[in-house]
């Protein structure tokens, strides 16, 4: 039981650690005065950029997949 509880703190641990970097790369970016679309913003496993999802799967999160959403597979599929 000792283990379980220690890798769960392991995990929030570096939970709480990736988000601190994101806010600390956001200040950043804001005290050098570039702005942000809010709006646009998102976070998390899956990300909708440009047309394509990007999602980081694994353990670790170094699995990296990028897919196009089934509409504009499609339109690409429609033009052969």
């Amino acid at each position: 039981m000792e283990l379980l509880n220690l890798v769960s703190k392991l995990l929030t641990y570096e939970e709480w650690f990736r988000s601190f970097g994101f806010f600390q790369s956001l200040l950043l970016w804001q005290a050098l005065g570039f702005k942000l679309a809010w709006h646009k913003s998102q976070r998390g496993q899956s990300v909708d950029w440009i047309g394509a999802r990007i999602e980081v799967q694994g353990a670790v999160g170094r699995d990296l997949k990028i897919s196009l959403p089934p509409d504009k597979t499609a339109k690409i599929l429609s033009a052969f």
